[in-house]
């Protein structure tokens, strides 16, 4: 064999081991080791917690891509499972896309659940019934989405009040989306954290884009009604009236909108202030 053909089975030899040592050098510095992978055509999953924080890492999970909780209503497809190994331990990932093809990485699988994600759209057409898209307990309590260990009476939820004044808007579409945000009002309100609770409600039930893009409108502040409960009706549209004047609107502005509201009732201290949610549609 002659020098030159040495040479180079020599430097292909070189490169390859070079290549070899520079990947076993960056799966030492992650610890992560892949034991087995498995390819398949893609499945459709969600977040298994919404709002939860869950990270998409690069494939060698040396760095952090993407976190689950800013995508809350995006359905991702799977088309590879991966065994990885690190130290004692071993986890089972898979390797996704979203559905706008826009983002990728791989995810422990217990951050997932089957299927595509759905929202909730459907109009509520003032049949109080309706209201539980997210209630548990037979009704009893409405739960937060995000935390499921917090939970609210649906005591504080007054229906027949709720769509008295939503009634008022002319035009909106009460729809169960804006009302279940709405009702959730009296939790976020409660909460030391109220104003990230508040949009994070939104956020969850309209969509991100959606629920940033609401307008509210409310009575906050005033003092707890004291009047009798027929007159509660026209005390709250007065208030809300002088409200909607400040920022140049009537109740004739919101032709289209979806609408959500909530008031609180007579059991809390705040009886007769309002929070109006109007969502524009896209």
């Amino acid at each position: 064999m002659s020098n030159e053909k040495l040479i180079k089975i020599f430097m292909a030899g070189a490169i390859i081991f070079s290549g070899n040592l520079v990947y076993q050098n960056v799966l030492a510095k992650s610890g992560y080791h892949w034991v087995k992978a498995t390819n398949y055509s893609p499945h459709a999953y969600h977040a298994k917690v919404i709002g939860q924080k869950a990270n998409v890492w690069n494939w060698n999970h040396t760095k952090v891509l993407h976190n689950m909780k800013n995508y809350p209503h995006t359905t991702w497809y799977a088309n590879r499972t991966v065994t990885m190994h690190s130290g004692s331990k071993r986890a089972v990932y898979y390797q996704v896309t979203s559905g706008n093809k826009k983002n990728s990485g791989y995810i422990w699988r217990g951050y997932l659940t089957k299927g595509k994600y759905k929202s909730v759209t459907n109009s509520i057409n003032n049949d109080s019934n309706k209201r539980t898209a997210i209630s548990n307990d037979k009704s009893t309590y409405l739960t937060d989405p995000y935390r499921p260990t917090e939970r609210m009476s649906t005591v504080y939820v007054n229906d027949s009040l709720n769509n008295q004044i939503a009634s008022l808007f002319l035009g909106t579409e009460h729809t169960i989306a804006a009302q279940n945000a709405a009702n959730l009002f009296y939790l976020a309100y409660t909460s030391p954290n109220g104003g990230d609770y508040q949009q994070g409600y939104l956020d969850y039930f309209l969509g991100e884009k959606t629920g940033e893009q609401t307008m509210t409108f409310s009575t906050l502040g005033n003092p707890r009604y004291a009047g009798s409960s027929k007159g509660l009706v026209a005390y709250i549209t007065q208030k809300l009236a002088g409200r909607l004047k400040r920022d140049g609107h009537t109740f004739n502005d919101f032709a289209g909108y979806q609408i959500g509201v909530y008031v609180f009732p007579k059991s809390t201290k705040w009886y007769g202030n309002t929070m109006v949610y109007l969502v524009p549609r896209n």
